[in-house]
């Protein structure tokens, strides 16, 4: 279980007894620009080919 050890830094936690601070660098500044994108990508497609889907049917009717 992990345990707060203070409100003062939340970057601090205890894990079986012993203090250690977590770090955070490049790799996991990456893996959550991509989990972003795994989660928004499906959204973004869905909404564009809409979009493209609405403006096509549109432009033949319009013809």
């Amino acid at each position: 279980m992990l345990k707060k050890q203070s409100q003062q830094d939340p970057t601090e936690y205890w894990e079986n007894g012993q203090n250690e601070k977590i770090e955070f660098d490049w790799t996991d500044i990456l893996a959550f620009i991509i989990a972003f994108f795994q989660v928004l990508f499906p959204y973004v497609v869905g909404t564009v080919g809409s979009f493209l889907l609405v403006a096509f049917l549109l432009n033949l009717w319009m013809k």
